[in-house]
């Protein structure tokens, strides 16, 4: 097991001031989640050269099931790029958060299909042509299930390992403690029930 900091919560004005403050509190890795992802990826290389702190994750894009396609075809090579970063770092992989709003965004086209149906559909499909690059990179690509109030479509670990499923290999899941506070009803069988499909945790709580 590897104890890692997300960026925005480190410590220190630069990359290398946190790196070096993770090492200094003997943590093993970080999680790129903001400024740092900008840095060209050679910048990136030399900077974690120099220290003993390594790349845990980096975030994707939540708009991979934008009703506008530009977003998601935007989100795909944002998708894209982030894997490059964490293949090229040595990173378990990035984190995909399904979606963020607490209702679809797709219309309601029943009988047909309803608009959260549709929103998952499309979604599959973007990881099922995301997930052979992860794979091919050493990779892999999570799902985080988000509480109820920021999120409508993948609230619990049962729910985010069912559609990863529908994907296939290449996808697995991350569980979140200050979420699954509130959707789990006993969180030690939801994530028993996932099994090997975690892949990453954060540990959090409400305070």
């Amino acid at each position: 097991m590897k104890l890692a900091l997300r960026e925005e919560m480190t410590p220190g004005g630069t990359l290398p001031e946190r790196l070096a403050w993770l090492e200094r509190v003997g943590l093993d890795g970080i999680e790129l989640t903001s400024a740092a992802l900008d840095l060209p990826l050679g910048e990136l290389r030399a900077i974690f050269a120099g220290s003993p702190v390594r790349l845990a994750s980096v975030d994707g894009s939540p708009r991979l099931a934008h009703p506008d396609p530009r977003e998601r075809a935007a989100a795909k090579e944002l998708t894209l790029r982030r894997i490059e970063v964490a293949a090229a770092l040595g990173g378990v992989g990035v984190l995909v958060v399904p979606q963020f709003g607490t209702a679809p965004l797709l219309p309601d086209l029943a009988p047909l299909a309803g608009a959260a149906d549709l929103e998952r559909d499309l979604l599959v499909a973007h990881l099922r042509e995301l997930a052979p690059a992860a794979g091919a990179a050493g990779v892999v690509l999570f799902l985080e299930p988000l509480i109820r109030y920021q999120a409508h479509l993948v609230n619990r670990l049962d729910q985010a390992v069912a559609l990863a499923d529908r994907v296939g290999p290449g996808v697995m899941v991350m569980a979140d403690f200050f979420h699954m506070n509130v959707e789990e009803a006993d969180i030690a069988a939801a994530i028993r029930g996932a099994g090997g499909r975690v892949v990453h945790v954060h540990v959090a709580d409400s305070n």
